[in-house]
Order: C-alpha cells, then sequence, then structure tokens
C-alpha cells in the first residue's frame, strides 16, 4: 500500500485487511511523504504486521510502489490503494488461487466502485480468462490495481513497475507480465474502489501523465500476442483518442510545437474522440 494525505480513507482501508480470514500477511505500507495526518492514523494500528514507512520527500507513486515491493518478502504480493477496501475473504481465495496454478502470475477481480461516502455506484466485471483479458488489453485496461495479486519473485524479476511511466505504472506492469506469464480475473466482487475528486485518477496536476502514459502504453499493447484484428482496430481507436487528449492538455499547457505534432498524428480519430465526450458528460459512470 502506497498512500500520500489519505488520512481521511486509510483507516478503512488498513482494518478491510486486518479483518481478513487469511491471517499469515505482512502489510507494507509506504507513505510518499504526507502533510496531513496519514501517519499518525497508521500508528495508531497496534498490529505488528502492519509495517510502515515513511518518506522524507515524495519520490512519486511509481518509485514508492517499487520500495514498496522490494520490502515485501512474501510468495505473493496483494495491492490495496489507500482509499479502497477489500472484502473479508479476499486473500484466502487469491492465495488459493495461485497456489493451485502455477502458472498463474497475476490475478485480480472483479470490484465495485464507490463513492466517497462508501455507496456503491457502480459495478465492474471484467473478462475472466488469460486469452479474453490480453484481448481487452488492447484497448483497455481490464485489470484494478487494488484487486491485484501476483507473484513476487516473477514481478521483481521483470522489474516490477516501469518507472517511465508515471501514472499508469500498473497498465505498464500488465503489459510486461503479458509476456512471461499468465493472468486470471476472479468473477467475484473481492473489493471495492473509491471514487473521489481528490484521488489520484483525478488530480488536475496528473492528467498530461496519464494522457501520455495511455498514449504510449496503448501502442506498447498492439504487440501483444492472440490479438486479433477487431482488437488491433479497437486499439488504434483509443491510441487516436488518447492522442487528441493528450494535444488538448499540451495546448492547455502551452506547449503548442508538441501539441500541434500529436494533433495532426491523430486527427482522424476526432469522431472517436467526440462520441467519448459525449457518452461521458451525459452517463459519467458508464465506464
Amino acid at each position: 500500500m502506497t498512500c500520500f494525505n489519505a488520512g481521511s480513507t486509510i483507516a478503512d482501508s488498513i482494518q478491510s485487511v486486518i479483518n481478513q480470514s487469511f491471517s499469515d500477511w505482512q502489510l507494507v505500507i509506504i507513505d510518499n511523504c504526507s502533510t496531513d495526518e496519514t501517519v499518525s492514523v497508521i500508528s495508531g494500528f497496534k498490529d505488528e504486521r502492519v509495517r510502515l514507512t515513511a518518506l522524507d520527500r515524495n519520490i512519486g507513486r511509481t518509485l514508492a510502489l517499487n520500495r514498496g515491493l522490494s520490502l515485501c518478502h512474501g510468495e505473493y504480493v496483494a495491492i490495496l490503494d489507500a482509499d479502497d477496501i477489500c472484502r473479508q475473504d479476499r486473500l484466502a481465495i487469491q492465495v488459493s488461487e495461485l497456489d493451485s496454478d502455477p502458472n498463474l502470475t497475476c490475478i485480480g477481480s472483479w470490484y465495485k466502485n464507490m463513492a466517497s461516502n462508501g455507496q456503491i455506484i457502480s459495478e465492474q466485471c471484467p473478462p475472466s480468462k488469460h486469452s479474453e483479458i490480453v484481448r481487452q488489453m488492447a484497448y483497455d485496461n481490464p485489470i484494478s490495481h487494488s484487486t491485484v495479486m501476483y507473484r513476487s519473485e516473477q514481478t521483481k524479476k521483470i522489474g516490477g513497475y516501469p518507472i517511465a511511466f508515471n501514472y499508469a505504472q500498473d497498465f505498464g506492469l500488465w503489459l510486461e507480465i503479458a509476456k512471461v506469464g499468465k493472468f486470471e480475473i476472479i468473477p467475484e466482487f473481492l473489493c471495492s474502489i473509491r471514487k473521489t475528486s481528490s484521488t489520484l485518477s483525478q488530480n488536475a496536476d496528473m492528467r498530461i501523465d496519464l494522457l501520455s502514459d495511455g498514449y504510449r502504453l496503448y501502442k506498447q499493447a498492439q504487440l501483444l500476442p492472440g490479438l486479433k484484428i477487431y482488437d488491433r482496430l479497437r486499439g488504434v481507436k483509443t491510441i487516436g483518442s488518447y492522442g487528441l487528449f493528450y494535444a488538448w492538455r499540451l495546448l492547455l499547457a502551452g506547449r503548442i510545437l508538441s501539441a500541434l505534432r500529436i494533433a495532426l498524428l491523430n486527427i482522424w480519430a476526432a469522431p472517436w474522440a467526440a462520441i467519448y465526450l459525449i457518452r461521458n458528460r451525459i452517463f459519467p459512470n458508464s465506464n
């Protein structure tokens, strides 16, 4: 678990780990130099399995995740963000699944999206089988980071989270895992993901990085094995849409030449980008 100024939510996240029916775990928490009460909230938990590393400067999410990974010594690593919660049997189910199939490298689950007050606002049911997961990765990331458990040794061997990406480091990791291992998504709602205006994915300062990461990663995803022509075509549309949104953000940031270059490369995707904007303005929780 990595955190930054998560004082209002992290207690629920930690408690959902402490409540697990599977008890042989250690919770490694990397605090990325929070300026609120996050550290004091964590310190209030007296369970010796909760291990806090408080950084004296913010090193960014990707490096913090890799720092946490380096401190994990178990066979498996499960992820939970500091504003999410997991079901009481989450760890037990995922450990059992990995134990039963040595070919599995990374498993996730279905999940629920919840508002800041804990109210469920939507349910996400991505595909379960490896081949279907990889095909969807060509145009959309089906694996929610807070739902995953992966094999520690294999993940460390491929370098952990790729440091070239500031925002979508999880998707970058999935693309690397796809080269060496097998995925599965358990068709049960094992986690609930909190959606608030303060979450990293909605932080205005991260939007350029978000779009840049997506633009580059979906280009990489075109090289995934087992893709069908239809998957690649959907991937091309995703790349084009990301390119236009990226160009718009660059323009707003005053980076005019870069914005024009990216826009000209992806102007053909304008109809799909417009459809995306219309759908998400009318149905903001449809995805």
